[in-house]
């Protein structure tokens, strides 16, 4: 139960933050510390939000079919996608950095949290 709820919150999450970049790139770009008006910056911020809508929709989808092998699997690899977003991030030397950080490790881990949860919750099964 509380895997599913944290598979599903992680799947929205994904699906929001991913219309969030592909619609508002700038406020995306502010959050991976590239500049806000660099056209090539806008489109690497758009990309990494149309993988986010598509993880977010995988998850969805595999929640809704009761695929916990494959949301298991899907989770994992969305961990990282988001250790590799903090790498990203911890590249860009700047004041703003220790927070946008935070931002990206808190996703990772809350990610890793509901991996583990429906890992635990398949096991049980």
């Amino acid at each position: 139960m509380l895997g599913s709820i944290a598979a599903a919150l992680s799947g929205f999450a994904f699906i929001v933050i991913g219309i969030g970049a592909l619609f508002a790139p700038a406020i995306s770009s502010a959050q991976y510390g590239l500049p806000t008006t660099d056209r090539t910056a806008l489109a690497l911020v758009r990309a990494i939000g149309g993988r986010d809508l598509v993880l977010g929709v995988i998850v969805v989808l595999l929640l809704g079919a009761r695929n916990r092998a494959a949301l298991e699997l899907v989770l994992g690899v969305s961990i990282l996608a988001a250790v590799v977003d903090v790498a990203a991030v911890s590249s860009v030397r700047d004041e703003a950095r220790g927070a946008r950080l935070g931002v990206h490790i808190g996703g990772a881990a809350a990610l890793a949290a509901a991996w583990r949860l429906v890992h635990n919750e398949r096991g049980a099964e």
